[in-house]
């Protein structure tokens, strides 16, 4: 057989040119090769063929940020408090229970290998995956170029020998990695990138690389060319802003970047069509926060409340800010329904169940409310980063600024997880606020939802109490950002 395959292409190399014009006979023996190619599966070698023809031109839109409206440079202070603390208590006479946490096993702060077998032949290499240490081994026929300048061929030249290769070994660990370590889409394709920029450090490569493997993994993926690059192209269950991307069948594909890179493109080249069976979208709504190993930094926080200052030492994983700094700008409600990191929660109970123990439960939302209000400095995102950037709450507790919807999101985590309360975001224009669910009758500005009265609590409106609004935003009706 081997040696009928060498004759042929020998054959199909010195078949007088005079049978063909040029350009006949190179398309001629395009074909004579592409007949011989062998795959592993059907559905390689019919995706393979559908890469070689069904590209076309589209153009990028993008969507803007989340919150339009300008932020205020400063913030207002009421400085005459109506509802004091004696009040809230003859209002309100439940008592603070404070959450029991039960911590999980934290496998995360171990260092892990997973076992796999030890062949001489595979080519071995260690990661950094946010502190963590991570072992793969893989095949030496990885070891792709692709043909410039880049083209429809090319890529389906690369799946041709993608596919060929013994990636099922890499992938297995892939797998196995993601499950052990509870990784969750977006977090799992930064890995997958990682590796592929080390099997291969081209930017274009390593990029068709990620591709290939989240596209096997069951995600809808693409790759488009622009100008003899190649970009990602992911859609998601969640909007991106700030992120260019094309829309196939009304679906959009976000040219993403694993480093948060602005890439300002105008048009790609890419396909309408997938890979049988890669029908997952990438879930933005799970953000991962127990990536990395411990690497732990300690803050102070203080703030007055009834005229006693409490200081509050929180602890929180640098591994997880690292994370986070790639994590591209999303639809509110992910930060809202992402918790805080096992770190941070352990000091945060630590610090504020002697403060809170015996208070009523409107109090005790007073006492956090003014611990959002004044232990943090207050700028809006132009000034500290300058552009729109919404704060997990573990960001908020390590950057020397925050701004309303950064404070809201983390004022929510700590009602619901320190007291068990019902809280709700409330989405201004300009603004985002939040609003308690109480079981008291005190007075005070409300929004009605879901049959239910919810007590407008303003983390940024310093020193305001429980049923306190912004003057400019009580006569507007919110949009609610409500637990999934």
């Amino acid at each position: 057989m081997k040696i009928f395959l060498a004759l042929f292409l020998l054959y199909i190399v010195l078949i007088p040119d005079y049978l063909f014009s040029q350009s006949e006979y190179d398309l001629w023996k395009q074909q004579q090769i592409q007949k011989l190619r062998t795959f592993k599966s059907a559905q390689d070698k019919e995706f393979s063929e559908f890469l070689e023809k069904n590209w076309d031109n589209y153009n990028l839109e993008e969507d803007k940020n989340l919150i339009t409206v300008p932020k205020p440079d400063s913030i207002p202070v009421v400085e005459n408090i109506n509802l004091s603390k004696e009040a809230l208590n003859r209002q309100d006479t439940t008592k603070v229970v404070i959450k029991t946490f039960i911590p999980t096993i934290d496998t995360l702060i171990k260092k892990h290998e997973i076992d796999f077998i030890v062949d001489e032949k595979l080519e071995t290499f260690s990661i950094d995956f946010f502190g963590l240490n991570f072992k793969f081994q893989f095949t030496k026929d990885f070891e792709i170029n692709i043909e410039n300048p880049i083209s429809e061929k090319s890529i389906a030249d690369f799946w041709y020998q993608m596919s060929n290769a013994d990636f099922e070994i890499l992938n297995k660990q892939l797998k196995q990695y993601q499950k052990d370590y509870g990784i969750n889409d977006w977090g799992f394709c930064q890995l997958v990138n990682i590796v592929a920029n080390k099997i291969n450090n081209d930017e274009s490569i390593s990029s068709l690389i990620t591709w290939f493997f989240i596209t096997k993994m069951g995600f809808q993926s693409k790759v488009g060319f622009n100008k003899n690059e190649i970009y990602l192209l992911l859609p998601s269950t969640k909007d991106i802003y700030n992120v260019s991307y094309i829309k196939i069948d009304g679906r959009k594909f976000y040219a993403v970047s694993f480093t948060n890179q602005k890439r300002n493109l105008i048009e790609l080249c890419t396909y309408e069509g997938k890979y049988p069976n890669s029908d997952d979208l990438i879930d933005l709504a799970s953000a991962d926060n127990n990536v990395g190993v411990e690497n732990i930094i300690e803050q102070d926080f203080s703030f007055f409340y009834s005229g006693v200052q409490y200081n509050i030492p929180i602890k929180f994983n640098k591994e997880i800010i690292d994370y986070y700094n790639n994590f591209p700008q999303t639809e509110l409600d992910v930060y809202f329904d992402t918790p805080i990191s096992r770190e941070a929660y352990i000091s945060i109970k630590k610090g504020f169940t002697p403060i809170l123990t015996g208070k009523s439960n409107s109090e005790a939302v007073n006492i956090l409310l003014r611990f959002m209000q004044t232990a943090f400095k207050y700028k809006t995102d132009e000034q500290q980063f300058g552009q729109e950037r919404t704060l997990f709450s573990d960001e908020t507790l390590f950057y020397p600024y925050s701004d309303c919807e950064d404070r809201a999101i983390l004022f929510t985590f700590l009602v619901r997880n320190l007291l068990g309360l019902e809280v709700i975001g409330l989405d201004y224009p300009g603004h985002i606020s939040t609003a308690v669910k109480l079981d008291s009758n005190i007075e005070g500005d409300k929004i009605h939802f879901n049959g239910d009265d919810y007590l407008i609590c303003d983390p940024t409106y310093v020193n305001a109490n429980i049923g306190m609004c912004m003057p400019k935003f009580k006569d507007i009706l919110p949009k609610i950002i409500a637990k999934k």
